[in-house]
């Protein structure tokens, strides 16, 4: 019987969990997050400009564009492109002055 009751509640609570996300700005900032976890830097960067581009209002997009230039000065990242992450950071700066990342991104600029 107490079994029952513990399984019981189990179903209850599970419907308490939060949805996780199967498409959208959110389900794809992690798509691209675990790419670049991977080091597949390519395919994360493009990930990530699909976001920037396809939803710039949300809150994904900030963070996308900031990952876009960051990931073409990864050390490991084989393809790394200085001039692309300077550019990258500018616009980002550009797009979002106010984010909280923008310190940082303006460290990593020649302005």
């Amino acid at each position: 019987m107490r079994r029952i009751i513990v399984f019981l509640t189990l179903i209850a609570l599970a419907g308490c969990l939060p949805p996780v996300p199967e498409t959208g700005p959110e389900a794809d900032y992690q798509s691209a997050t675990v790419l670049a976890q991977e080091k597949k830097y390519r395919e994360a960067v493009s990930a990530y400009r699909r976001i920037a581009s396809g939803a710039p209002e949300s809150p994904e997009a900030a963070d996308a564009l900031f990952q876009v230039a960051y990931l073409h000065v990864c050390f490991d990242n084989p393809q790394r492109d200085y001039g692309q992450a300077l550019a990258g950071f500018d616009e980002f700066l550009r797009r979002y002055p106010g984010h909280p990342k923008s310190p940082e991104a303006h460290n990593c600029t020649l302005s």
